[in-house]
């Protein structure tokens, strides 16, 4: 038996492509409301939304504000004639249709079902990331699914993990570790937990100095070998 039992495993750039599935969804939202967009307004988009959920991590704005400041902060800079609020609205619908996965990362949770009891740990709208997770067909890896709108604490708040830690069988901390893509939001939560953490980094290239996970792996099959 390997050194852990239980692993809660972060979703978004870890498992399903949130990436691709927010460039998706834009494209689709503003085509229907006829608006105009590329690559550019996609990216100055992203640029947007990730600033507002680190701030959610900080604990600097709420989820409900958070969703319409990304719509009205783009709108706002790219001088388009759109209701933030309507535009946002038709975003979020057509996201949680979308259940892009990244590549290997079914084939990993094959292997990780079958040695570890899974539990999904998540940023997001409730039930944009269960349509994602219908859509993906990925809810049967997981023994629960802990949304932070449901929780009513994001990651990396200790109140989120200790409300997830409250809800599953094992109880020993040192059987159980945190997976995930996001220093700021997995592996400062995990650590904040008192967890041992597993930052997935593909790219090589996040590394801070105030945030040092227990391990690190560029790969799936990287990750399985620190969870043994």
């Amino acid at each position: 038996m390997g050194k852990y039992t239980t692993v809660l495993l972060d979703i978004d750039m870890t498992i399903l492509d949130f990436n691709a599935a927010e460039a998706s969804a834009l494209r689709d939202a503003f085509e229907s409301m006829s608006l105009p967009i590329d690559d550019a307004l996609i990216a100055r988009y992203h640029i947007i939304n990730d600033a507002l959920w680190k701030d959610f991590e900080l604990g600097k704005v709420t989820k409900e504000r958070l969703k319409y400041l990304r719509f009205a902060r783009l709108v706002e800079a790219a001088g388009l004639a759109a209701d933030a609020n309507i535009l946002q609205n038709v975003y979020t619908d057509f996201l949680s249709t979308k259940g892009m996965m990244l590549d290997g990362a079914r084939e990993f949770l094959d292997e990780a079902a079958k040695r570890y009891s899974l539990f999904a740990i998540t940023n997001g709208i409730s039930y944009v990331q269960k349509g994602r997770f219908e859509k993906a067909d990925i809810g049967g890896y997981f023994k629960k699914v802990f949304i932070s709108e449901d929780v009513g604490f994001g990651k990396p708040d200790k109140r989120y993990f200790d409300h997830v830690l409250a809800a599953i069988d094992e109880k020993d901390k040192r059987r159980i570790a945190v997976v995930g893509d996001s220093l700021t939001s997995d592996i400062k939560g995990g650590i904040g937990a008192g967890l041992d953490t597993c930052h997935y980094d593909p790219d090589g290239t996040h590394m801070r100095e105030d945030i040092v996970p227990t391990a690190r792996a560029r790969t799936y099959g990287e990750i399985l070998e620190f969870l043994g």
